[in-house]
């Protein structure tokens, strides 16, 4: 059932009420959920598939810059990748995301990232497993040392502006976090049906950390914090935000919040009385692989050269040998070498993003090198814990 199988924006707005339709079977989006949902992406962001001229299936796709290495690269998220279900199992959704990744090679795009609702079928088209999503709860005691002297100002969560510094800076020091738009920042700053509050940790004029967060209700009396994001790029700001957290207590129960495996935050907490309450990796695809790895950034002081042979069934232009020369923290690619390390795109992906080390890598099969190509290799990807807190 592939015959007439078209790829194309939104033409009209019979298009739109098709789409509606089909993401309302596929992910029970109510009409006012839909309605924030396409306004807040907006009408050029969505793609659609055809089947003989019918609207079968669509997806949504946010531009948007993720940070590796320190430096902020092009990304396209993707999200709410749907077909109708009469219409699934016939590789729609296959040509879907082919066409999509043709696009973005296409427009130079380096980078696209998203959450899997099935991981095996992203693989399929070279995603893999890029970086974490850990989902914490810990209960709101009060803590025994002390209250922090640093200010905490409550302040408008609409005006992203004040937050933005801090939330670059905080991506700069790790691998994965986002450079939102206001379509993220947006989600932060909002909850249907809740009041959201944003603080700054700090002078105003210099802070140091935020925190977004509603409330929602527990049993009895009591209710739980959910923070939207929250960052402290200081020590007196990371306990400040922790005794800010902890005076919420007794009423408020506990604090749910998204962070890396190693949470900091974790370790001034008075006692290991926290739980991991969902556990998620989102996926990467090296769309234009030479691109992304010229633009990510690399440790100061490393040099050397890594000569890959990359296979990609779906993007034939990331194919073939190719070296990746590192020094001053920036990159440089040539075609030709050697072929010393040899992968699929997708098999890279967690090299690329730090998740696993090339020896891991190696050991899982994702990827082929001597001892000394692999030895390098750690040294040139070494970096912090992929991680961030965002969904979409």
């Amino acid at each position: 059932m592939n015959e007439r199988l078209e790829y194309m924006r939104l033409e009209d707005e019979k298009d739109v009420r098709a789409l509606q339709d089909i993401t309302s079977k596929a992910f029970h989006f109510t009409p006012p959920h839909w309605e924030i949902y396409f306004n807040r992406i907006g009408t050029a962001n969505f793609r659609i598939v055809r089947r003989q001229g019918r609207v079968i299936g669509g997806l949504a796709v946010y531009p948007i810059g993720q940070y590796f290495g320190g430096r902020r690269l092009p990304m396209a998220g993707v999200a709410a990748v749907q077909i109708s279900p009469e219409q699934r199992g016939y590789g729609a959704a296959g040509f879907l995301m082919k066409s999509l990744l043709e696009e973005l090679h296409d427009e130079g795009v380096p980078l696209s990232t998203l959450y899997a609702s099935t991981q095996a079928f992203y693989r399929k088209a070279g995603y893999e497993q890029a970086g974490n999503r850990i989902q914490y709860e810990c209960p709101l005691v009060y803590p025994k040392n002390g209250r922090s002297d640093l200010p905490i100002h409550p302040v408008d969560p609409s005006h992203h502006a004040p937050f933005q510094s801090i939330a670059t800076k905080r991506a700069g020091l790790s691998n994965g976090q986002l450079d939102r738009n206001e379509t993220m920042w947006e989600k932060i700053a909002t909850q249907k049906d809740q009041i959201v509050y944003a603080y700054l940790i700090g002078e105003e004029s210099h802070p140091e950390g935020y925190i977004f967060f509603h409330q929602e209700k527990s049993t009895g009396l009591g209710y739980s914090l959910h923070i939207h994001d929250m960052a402290a790029l200081t020590p007196a700001a990371g306990r400040a935000l922790l005794d800010f957290l902890m005076g919420h207590g007794p009423i408020g129960r506990s604090a749910v919040w998204a962070g890396p495996v190693i949470e900091p935050l974790l370790c001034i907490t008075a006692e290991q009385n926290f739980q991991v309450k969902r556990s998620m990796r989102w996926l990467t695809r090296l769309v234009d692989l030479r691109r992304a790895l010229t633009l990510r950034g690399y440790p100061d002081g490393v040099e050397g050269e890594i000569h890959f042979m990359i296979d990609d069934d779906l993007l034939p232009a990331n194919c073939g040998r190719f070296v990746l020369s590192v020094g001053g923290g920036k990159g440089a690619i040539r075609e030709g070498g050697r072929g010393d390390l040899r992968a699929r795109c997708g098999g890279i992906v967690p090299l690329y993003t730090s998740l696993f080390t090339p020896d891991q890598l190696q050991a899982l099969g994702f990827l082929q090198a001597g001892g000394g190509v692999l030895e390098l290799a750690t040294k040139i990807f070494s970096g912090p814990e992929p991680w961030m807190p965002d969904m979409y």
